[in-house]
């Protein structure tokens, strides 16, 4: 999914993005390695660099303080298949806090 939404209080719980193939028949599993997630600060935009998949305390700060309706961002995706190699997703990942 590249998008929806979500309660502000769940999204402060959430422990790691996952990468997974949708409406596929294979079961490929994928593991994220590192992404940005995009936020303002003062009215400036900020991007945090994850490596790895979890939610990061600073994120969970970020969104803590994000009012209803805000968008969260999550983009520059890499994610490492089966095969081993990492690669970028085409896209990111939207969600809108309720």
């Amino acid at each position: 999914q590249s998008g929806g939404s979500i309660a502000k209080v769940s999204a402060g719980s959430i422990p790691k993005l996952i990468a997974k193939l949708e409406n596929s028949p294979l079961n490929v599993k994928y593991t994220i390695t590192k992404y940005s997630f995009f936020t303002s600060k003062n009215g400036q935009p900020i991007t945090i660099p994850v490596k790895g998949d979890k939610i990061t305390t600073p994120i969970k700060n970020a969104i803590k303080k994000m009012p209803k309706r805000s968008n969260l961002t999550f983009a520059d995706i890499y994610v490492k298949g089966p095969g081993g190699k990492e690669q970028r997703i085409d896209g990111g990942l939207i969600i809108k806090l309720k």
